[in-house]
């Protein structure tokens, strides 16, 4: 089975990033001609990564516009790291999805109306619109984005990852797509970019006419959408203004120079001989600083590392100004701007220098400068502290997962101690999130240093309220149980208790919404409490299939009529016969276990999946496996038959409900993913034994 990331980059990668990198240094001092030739080296790529998106011609044409003007806008926070097109492909990926979020829905669209739709297009042909009506139709969202990405514009999978905020696993598994259809991937990219680019119109001056209209109204564009914080402890933000309006002389006119012209990635003035690079210090919180400090203490340069710190930066350039200057500023934003307060109140201080000593040193001082400055504005601050040593590994960890090596280190700390942990579970969270996962577990390293207080658990309900909230589902009574134990875990992206509760009859697994209270996921298991069976009882005392499922149905408090069973399956688990049983009702899905001749239930699991019940599908009445089979079998143009080992399962993902159909013919075996609720034909492999 060919692999579509067996293929060559495409054009966007390589050298041509060194000349994108250099239209955006230009296009930060307002060279529009700059901006046209970014736009003629990239306009294609990002109409068809739009289009890819939205599959709709016009809100395509209409993302790109729109990404070439707040491209143009936002040049000025662009770091360079030999990124270019992945921070191009960003800003349409961020318009793209907040017009999706608009509500609009798109209809499947057959060759003849895409050639319709790009009849103008002289470049746009019948091949073009068969493949992109196949690629629009048959690729799940997740797996069309990542085909697109990785046919315009070449970026690593680990770059699509970072972008799409995916494991790199996850990426590196999607999609195989055409592989009985073209007989080199090579083929199979060049259609695609064909199919996707065909179709730019190339209208530079719409783009400098919108470019002006935002100019005129003043109009202030971030790369990501950021949510309005609460301003809250005002009076440190204040300190920090007159402090810098003290030594005022000193940051903007001590060189001579006049004032200083502002920068969001700021460096001195080329007149001054900078001090020499000393050492590095990373400020995590959500938002994430890079301080570079000279051999004297001096700053030589503040970069923002994600679009939160563009936020936290702002336009004060404090190149040249002493460490506790440039420290107490961005403290003082962090809290204006309601990136710490009472409810996140942890930041994570890492310091990169080849001289360990004066690395501890900066360390310490640099964490006692933010407990001062956290404590002079009204808040108790967790300052997390370490020094960290780059190598491969670490940079190539912190790049998968598009954050700072400085955080990186730390979730490598932590998994370390506690192998439960994940660096996909961690990586995505907030130091004060990860804080208080690694404090509930009393994890802790030699080499990490907490001061002040502890992380804040303020913005959720509490164990004692998680742990209330699991006994009420189970039926107990609190003051009855024997022994508990309540820890914080990130389940999907979201912060939860995670609570085990141990009873003379059975245990107890939950995971309870940090925010809501919610029952996010729980598991009993009864403890056996006669000798395990150890021989095959006559089949007349088994109570059956249909009891044990009454049973289950029973306990989860549904109806039969309400359920869609996915395994009933009679096995021995432990020395004693049970029936496995699994089914989905609304958006939960059921996991027991009941013995198979007391009819007990002793386990029993369920999980809610978060988000809408069908994922934004249609919803409606489940088809049904015999439905999806048939929509298999009608695909692959083969009767039941003539297959063998046939397997049909409901299953989810992100969301989404689909079958998973599986059978062979001779020495073919077929893979589909079937919508749930359309019977569409999502995904369809074909794989012939050698």
């Amino acid at each position: 089975m060919l692999s579509l990331f067996l293929i060559q980059p495409a054009p966007l990668s390589g050298s041509g990033a060194e000349e994108l990198d250099r239209c955006l240094a230009r296009m930060a001092s307002g060279d529009t001609d700059a901006l046209g030739r970014l736009y003629e080296l990239t306009h294609e790529a990002v109409f068809g990564y739009a289009l890819s998106l939205t599959k709709n011609a016009h809100d395509a044409e209409d993302i790109a516009q729109e990404t070439f003007v707040r491209a143009h806008l936002s040049a000025g926070g662009y770091v360079s790291q030999g990124k270019p097109t992945a921070w191009l492909m960003r800003i349409a990926r961020n318009l793209a999805l907040m017009r999706l979020r608009e509500g609009k829905r798109t209809v499947a669209m057959s060759p003849e109306d895409w050639m319709e739709t790009f009849a103008d297009r002289p470049d746009f042909s019948r091949d073009d619109a068969a493949l992109l009506a196949e690629l629009m139709e048959t690729l799940r969202d997740e797996e069309r984005e990542i085909v697109s990405l990785h046919a315009l514009t070449g970026l690593k999978h680990r770059e699509i990852a970072a972008m799409m905020d995916l494991a790199l696993p996850t990426v590196l598994s999607k999609p195989r797509w055409k592989e009985d259809k073209m007989d080199k991937d090579n083929d199979i990219l060049r259609g695609v970019n064909s199919a996707l680019t065909h179709g730019a119109r190339g209208d530079l001056d719409d783009v400098l006419a919108r470019l002006e209209e935002a100019k005129s109204k003043g109009k202030v564009i971030n790369m990501n959408e950021t949510a309005n914080k609460k301003k809250r402890y005002i009076p440190i933000a204040i300190a920090a203004a007159l402090v810098l309006a003290i030594i005022g002389g000193f940051v903007g006119y001590s060189l001579g120079q006049g004032p200083v012209a502002p920068a969001i990635d700021s460096a001195p003035p080329a007149s001054e001989a900078p001090a020499l690079l000393s050492s590095v210090i990373t400020l995590d919180v959500n938002p994430s600083i890079e301080i570079d400090v000279g051999s004297d203490d001096t700053v030589t340069a503040v970069k923002a590392l994600n679009a939160d710190a563009r936020v936290v930066l702002g336009s004060m350039d404090l190149a040249g100004s002493k460490l506790d200057v440039a420290v107490n500023a961005r403290i003082g934003s962090m809290l204006t701007n309601g990136y710490l307060d009472d409810l996140r109140n942890s930041i994570l201080v890492s310091v990169t220098d080849g001289d360990s000593a004066r690395a501890a040193a900066l360390q310490a001082s640099v964490s006692g400068m933010i407990e001062t400055a956290l404590g002079t504005g009204g808040l108790q601050g967790s300052v997390i502290s370490q020094t960290v040593t780059p190598d491969a590994g670490l940079t190539e960890l912190a790049a998968s997962y598009n954050i700072t090596e400085g955080k990186a280190a730390l979730i490598q700390k932590l998994v370390a101690a506690d192998p439960t942990l994940t660096v996909e579970s961690l990586a995505g969270l907030s130091v004060n999130d990860i804080a208080l996962i690694a404090s509930s577990r009393g994890l802790s390293d030699g080499s990490v240093t907490q001061t002040g207080a502890a992380p804040s658990s303020g913005a959720y309900i509490g164990a004692d309220a998680a742990l209330q909230a699991a006994c009420a589902h189970a039926g107990l009574d609190v003051n009855g149980i024997s022994s508990h134990n309540v820890e914080f875990d990130s389940e999907n992206g979201r912060m939860v208790y995670e609570i085990d509760i141990y009873t003379s009859e059975a245990e107890y697994e939950y995971d309870i919404d940090a925010q809501t209270g919610e029952v996010v996921k729980y598991e009993r298991e009864l403890y056996q409490t006669a000798n395990p069976v150890v021989s095959n009882p006559p089949s007349s005392e088994y109570i059956g299939e249909a009891a044990a499922k009454s049973a289950a149905l029973s306990h989860a408090g549904v109806s039969e009529s309400d359920v869609v069973w996915t395994k009933a399956q009679f096995e021995r688990d432990d020395g004693r016969f049970v029936y496995e049983l699994e089914f989905v009702s609304s958006s939960t899905e059921y996991d027991y276990k009941v013995d198979a001749l007391s009819g007990e239930v002793i386990k029993a699991e369920r999980e809610q999946f978060h988000g809408s019940p069908n994922g934004g599908q249609t919803g409606g009445t489940l088809i049904g496996e015999a439905a999806a089979k048939s929509a298999a079998l009608s695909h692959a143009g083969v009767s039941e038959a003539d297959t063998q080992r046939m397997r049909v399962g409901l299953d989810r993902d992100d969301g989404f409900t689909y079958y998973e159909v599986e059978f062979r013919v001779g020495r073919t075996e077929y893979e589909y993913e079937i919508d749930a609720y359309s019977g569409a034909v999502l995904k369809a492999e074909r794989d012939i034994d050698d």
